[in-house]
């Protein structure tokens, strides 16, 4: 199974290797979950950086739309659910 520090060469369009993680909500999900549907698949440092946090608000505003066109978006951390949920929480 990969991981997401085996892979820092993706591009656009490239075909993305399996990868198994865990929801905000502790479910267990892995790409292939999503076969045969567009999918957005973004990574982000982790959940402390002011930047990332700026695009997820950004980003969280128009997931009704993207859903809408039938575009999936995944968005990846390489933090725990953990350690999300506390950020979130402050």
């Amino acid at each position: 199974m990969s991981t997401y520090k085996n892979q820092k060469n993706l591009k656009t369009g490239i075909t993305a290797p399996e990868f198994l993680g865990k929801t905000y909500f502790g479910k267990n999900v892995q790409l292939s979950d999503f076969r045969g549907k567009m999918v957005w698949l973004i990574f982000y440092r982790y959940p402390e950086c002011p930047i990332c946090n700026l695009h997820i608000k950004a980003l969280s505003k128009r997931l009704d739309s993207f859903k809408q066109s039938g575009l999936e978006v995944i968005a990846v951390f390489e933090s725990s659910p953990d350690k999300f949920r506390n950020v979130r929480s402050e």
